[in-house]
């Protein structure tokens, strides 16, 4: 029995057919090339493209997948902390949904593409992280909400599929605004980041 068949087996959530599809995916994701699509994955794997779409319109537990994942492969009493970044992938579509202009960390400067904030658990002792889930951004956000929103919406959410032992969670200087530290900080967890450069240090 492979790993994903031992992680799904102890969901109950999960019934057989989605099972299967989610170790075929899993398979496939890692073995093709080029981009993930429902057209390119069936010429990989035995699924059809309408397999495929009706499974991904069905509801998952992803966040709890990795989760179960995580608690499989890291060492008892180890110490982790979580953590929480965002990843830019150019895309220079003119249909592709959510694409906008984001942060891009590799040129220093916002470009056109997609958003993917993640969350992860990291094992101090061994400087590994650990995926347990990702968002994508989308674009606009809709009335009265912002980005700063939409992170905490996604820390806080899926917080609970943390290690129960994990209190702190590490993200960089972006982070460290009144909304996200009060957001994080209402849901039990102590932000640990650095200040941004426009931080203001006066204490009136």
């Amino acid at each position: 029995m492979s790993l994903t068949d031992t992680i799904s087996e102890k969901m109950s959530d999960i019934f057989k057919p989605q099972r299967k599809f989610i170790s075929v995916l899993l398979t496939t994701v890692m073995l093709m090339h080029g981009n993930v699509s429902f057209r390119n994955m069936s010429r990989y794997s035995s699924l059809c493209e309408k397999t495929f779409s009706r499974q991904f319109g069905n509801p998952s537990d992803s966040a709890g997948f990795d989760m179960i994942g995580t608690e499989m492969s890291v060492t008892p009493h180890t110490l982790m902390i979580a953590a929480t970044d965002c990843s830019f992938i150019p895309e220079s579509g003119s249909h592709t949904y959510a694409l906008g202009r984001f942060y891009n960390g590799a040129r220093s400067e916002a470009g056109k593409g997609l958003e993917i904030p993640e969350l992860a658990v990291a094992d101090v002792n061994y400087n590994t992280a650990y995926s347990i889930s990702a968002w994508q951004t989308p674009d606009p956000f809709g009335a009265g909400h912002t980005r700063t929103d939409r992170y905490v919406e996604h820390s806080v959410q899926d917080a609970p599929c943390l290690p129960p032992s994990v209190r702190y969670p590490a993200a960089d200087g972006y982070y460290a605004e009144n909304k996200f530290a009060d957001g994080v900080t209402d849901a039990g967890y102590h932000l640990i980041s650095k200040l941004r450069h426009d931080a203001n240090l006066r204490c009136l």
